[in-house]
């Protein structure tokens, strides 16, 4: 097995990870390497390497294991006092 086809093999398994939680995965050319909680959406840009987006998609499911577990980090907490027009939306 080439190195690509193992790296397509674990966005693959993070991809059918995500729908497990409810989120869905799409590589798009104008992806932002975020994700959504309101839309459950994980947005990858696809114009990247594939394992640079396969890195992208581990570290946004950091962001899903945070948010599903509120007990680890206080995320509304820290959204709450920063508010809507710092990047800490777009950090966390």
């Amino acid at each position: 097995m080439s190195r690509n086809e193992r790296t397509q093999g674990y966005v693959d398994a993070l991809i059918a990870w995500t729908l497990e939680k409810g989120y869905y995965v799409i590589f798009d050319r104008d992806g932002d390497d975020s994700i959504c909680r309101d839309s459950k959406i994980i947005s990858i840009k696809n114009t990247r390497s594939l394992e640079t987006q396969l890195y992208t998609l581990i570290h946004e499911c950091g962001h899903l294991l945070i948010y599903n577990n509120n007990s680890v980090f206080e995320y509304e907490r820290v959204e709450e006092s920063y508010g809507d027009n710092t990047m800490v939306r777009k950090s966390f």
